[in-house]
């Protein structure tokens, strides 16, 4: 198996090997003697042309027989092979290896987790989050009595379980994304380096007299990229408790897991003259191309997908954008006991650290640039990465304030304990602030 690093060299074998080729069409193989030279029909050292340097595949056309006036030099038709050869190598050179991709793949990894979703499954996670939502909601419904319970839990349990699931889902997404993308690039490089050097060698069997010259090259390219990204689609993102906007990029996932295993995971080199391994070479590169293109569609469409749900179900992924409601305060039927409100509390600080902590994990977003390479392969210079970079700063801009939301949920729950315990106004004056905060900032 020949490896990527080898380009530059199999490109110089390329320019020797389709120059023998061409020119054994023309009645002009190696020498069987001297293999620096050209002869008419292989033997006619009278009738000759100096061949490239074996060694880099350059220079050579001169006529290097008895009567050069008849015969001009074809240094320049050899320089047309040369530039045909660099024609076809230059989209593919200086591909990325996808390891730029490896930072915001983790880190997107953890951030799903910490909101129970992964890439990897379609079991929703254990996660501190969630564990101590749940203790948040059985303590308050069973444990305190009060109006303003249905409020708060319906803001701060049913409203940010919608936000777990939508933030998870989308972190799914750029999960599955930066993770295709960081596995791809090293089995492209392997599946070009591979077509390339199956040309090559077309391209000396059909020139090698002493071997058929006419025996058909066939080789075939098993897509090793495609085997790659097929098990990271494979993994579905989960949707979760979350709104139907935001469970769509469920079926989106989905949708591109049939989708990337339809692609091709082939393509063939063949042909038994000049012009037919030159087709055959197109061809292959082409189909590899086509499903590099594939593959970075089905990445883009879940993007697209995620910010239109982002648009279309925004108290999804930002607890801010959902209203409080009536909140009573304090309305003389409230019963509860400090062991209970503090366990409240505590769980809502845990959520609170937690959500930082997925903040931080967020906060270095990747460049466009990660997977960089020539604007003609796949979706372009810059693949879906500029669509990944957008979704990744609104899943982080609706978390920061999703943070900040549910920090103000915890102090409000705070203060209407402490204004239930203590007979101080200043408690009710905070409650009042909290909550007139609360109004002038959510749903925005």
């Amino acid at each position: 198996m020949v490896s990527y690093d080898e380009l530059p060299d199999i490109k110089k074998k390329m320019y020797l090997s389709a120059i023998d080729c061409w020119m054994s069409e023309t009645d002009y193989p190696v020498h069987f003697l001297y293999d620096d030279c050209y002869a008419l029909w292989g033997v006619v050292a009278a009738n000759s042309y100096q061949r490239p340097d074996p060694s880099s595949g350059e220079g050579g056309g001169e006529f290097t027989g008895l009567v050069e006036a008849n015969h001009p030099s074809i240094a320049g038709d050899f320089d047309t092979v040369r530039s045909a050869v660099d024609d076809a190598f230059r989209p593919w050179e200086g591909l990325p290896d996808g390891s730029s991709c490896d930072s915001a793949r983790d880190a997107s990894a953890g951030a799903a987790a910490a909101f129970g979703t992964s890439a990897a499954g379609t079991t929703v996670l254990p996660s501190p989050i969630l564990n101590s939502k749940d203790t948040v909601k059985e303590v308050t419904l069973n444990k305190i009595s009060g109006a303003f319970t249905s409020p708060f839990l319906a803001k701060y349990d049913e409203g940010f379980a919608n936000v777990i699931g939508g933030t998870g889902a989308a972190c799914g997404v750029l999960q599955t994304v930066y993770t295709a993308q960081s596995a791809m690039w090293k089995p492209v490089r392997r599946d070009v380096a591979e077509i390339m050097a199956n040309a090559q060698s077309a391209f000396a069997l059909a020139a090698d007299r002493e071997r058929d010259a006419w025996l058909s090259a066939v080789s075939t390219v098993a897509l090793t990229f495609v085997g790659a990204v097929v098990g990271v689609f494979a993994s579905i993102v989960t949707a979760g408790a979350a709104a139907p906007a935001v469970a769509a990029l469920a079926g989106t996932a989905a949708a591109a897991t049939t989708a990337v295993a339809a692609v091709s995971a082939s393509a063939t080199v063949s042909g038994s003259s000049y012009q037919e391994i030159w087709g055959s070479f197109f061809d292959a590169l082409g189909k590899l191309n086509q499903s590099i293109y594939d593959v970075e569609n089905q990445m883009y469409t879940m993007l697209v997908k995620a910010q239109n749900a982002f648009a279309q179900e925004p108290t999804s992924f930002n607890l801010d954008k959902l209203s409080l409601g009536l909140f009573p305060g304090a309305d003389g039927i409230m019963t509860m006991d400090r062991n209970d409100t503090n366990h409240v509390s505590r769980n809502m600080g845990t959520i609170a650290d937690a959500l930082a902590t997925a903040k931080s994990t967020l906060s270095m977003v990747p460049s466009t640039y990660a997977v960089q390479r020539h604007e003609s392969i796949g979706m372009g210079a810059t693949g879906p990465m500029v669509s990944a970079v957008d979704v990744h700063n609104a899943v982080v801009n609706d978390l920061n304030a999703t943070a900040k939301e549910y920090a103000r949920g915890q102090d409000l729950f705070d203060a209407v304990v402490e204004d239930f315990f203590s007979s101080d106004a200043a408690a009710t004056t905070t409650v009042n602030a909290l909550i007139a905060d609360e109004a002038l900032t959510g749903n925005n």
